[in-house]
């Protein structure tokens, strides 16, 4: 029958990277998988979902992501859309595992200028997604690697990366700036601009999230 809602069992595994708590990430996986309703079946999947609460409005992205075997690949991911005005706090391991999705080696000392990653840095800094997101991989394929950024994201995001030759000599005195986390050019005939790095919403009363900070060494930042 025409339009009929077909299940069949999930061809994919659903991984979230949680914004908050001891666990880095948590295996989501669906018993079944409605090809029609995708959507409904993730949404429970958030930490901040509430049966009876906001709409999560998911939007679809793709980032560049280390993996488990060692090489990028781009990572399917659902994000809540009105995040930001929901005052979700920012998500630093993930923002960590975009950052360094940007290099092209474990050196990190030269990056992929095409990556969406590299594109979202140069527009808006690498403030890059706020609460949690859920990963889609193909069941038996590599997922992100959680452990790329060791055992401190914000401090991994905030560090000082060194371009190579290589890179110093295809971008000269603009190679920094394409580095660094801190500094967004919206336009390519507009000057580099300094952004700050957000840790945490001020209104905050997350004790947890909190809690987690202060675990990075991050108790009196705003």
């Amino acid at each position: 029958m025409e339009g009929k809602k077909t299940k069949e069992p999930s061809k994919y595994s659903y991984m979230r990277i949680n914004h908050s708590g001891e666990l880095p990430f948590t295996f989501v996986n669906l018993d079944e998988f409605d090809k029609l309703d995708e959507y409904k079946q993730i949404r429970p999947l958030f930490s901040h979902y509430e049966e009876d609460g906001k709409m999560i409005y998911l939007k679809k992205t793709k980032y560049t992501l280390w993996c488990s075997n060692g090489k990028r690949y781009n990572v399917e991911m659902y994000i809540d859309e009105d995040g930001l005005s929901k005052d979700l706090q920012p998500n630093h391991r993930i923002n960590a595992m975009i950052n360094l999705g940007r290099f092209t080696s474990k050196k990190f000392d030269y990056l992929n200028e095409k990556t969406h990653n590299q594109q979202t840095k140069n527009c808006w800094g690498s403030n890059y997604i706020v609460g949690d997101v859920i990963c889609k991989i193909t069941t038996g394929k590599p997922i992100p690697d959680c452990s790329i950024y060791g055992d401190n994201p914000i401090k991994s995001i905030a560090e000082k990366r060194v371009p190579n030759t290589r890179m110093k000599n295809l971008y000269g005195d603009k190679a920094d700036k394409k580095m660094s986390v801190f500094y967004t050019k919206l336009w390519s005939n507009q000057p580099w601009k300094f952004v700050d790095y957000n840790l945490r919403n001020t209104a905050c009363d997350d004790e947890e999230y909190l809690d987690l900070l202060r675990g990075w060494g991050y108790e009196d930042e705003e």
